[in-house]
């Protein structure tokens, strides 16, 4: 600007519309088939399946999640009380796969036991990310910022290392996403 006059500078550019544009997401588990499958289990406390939510003891409540079958290690786990269940241990771990999305999304609840109620994901043999529960059943969606490890192997674990109060963990829908957290609902 000066005595009289306004000088504005413009430019443009062509976008690249392709890169604006998430990819799709995709469904890494929503454990629909009632199975193991893909997964390898150990211990009792994930017994031998996911277990559909119809089916979950009436004091664990509505544990939430969006799918018919969950994984909930106090409900699959043998035992006549609570405190049998609780006591059951084991870990899932699922098939290796490539990280190609900037998120992991998932349903999780149980216990907040760190490294002892939780989801990880394991690069490289390492726990990079890991979430527990709230010391409650329903299931909250959380997810993991994964851009910077994209391309790696990886493998997600779903343990239960935990015997007592709390000693469970719940999972839901697993998903591979391009769209952050707060952005919707999975597709």
């Amino acid at each position: 600007a000066g005595n009289g006059f306004t000088f504005i500078e413009c430019s443009a550019e062509r976008a690249d519309t392709a890169a604006a544009q998430p990819q799709a997401d995709i469904l890494f588990e929503s454990w629909h088939e009632g199975a193991y499958v893909s997964w390898t289990a150990e211990g009792t406390a994930f017994g031998s399946g996911p277990v559909k939510k119809a089916a979950l003891p009436q004091y664990q409540g509505d544990v939430g999640g969006d799918t018919e079958y969950l994984v909930n290690s106090h409900a699959a786990a043998p035992g006549k009380d609570v405190g049998e269940r609780d006591n059951a241990t084991g870990k899932l771990v699922s098939r290796a796969f490539t990280i190609e999305r900037d998120f992991i999304r998932f349903w999780i609840g149980g216990g907040s036991h760190k490294d002892k109620t939780c989801l990880n994901l394991i690069v490289d043999g390492k726990v990079v990310r890991t979430a527990t529960g709230k010391d409650n059943n329903r299931m909250a969606m959380q997810s993991f910022a994964v851009r910077e490890i994209k391309g790696k192997q990886a493998v997600i674990e779903v343990v239960d290392a935990q015997a007592g109060a709390w000693g469970n963990v719940g999972v839901g829908r697993i998903i591979f996403t391009d769209r952050e957290f707060a952005e919707g609902p999975f597709e």
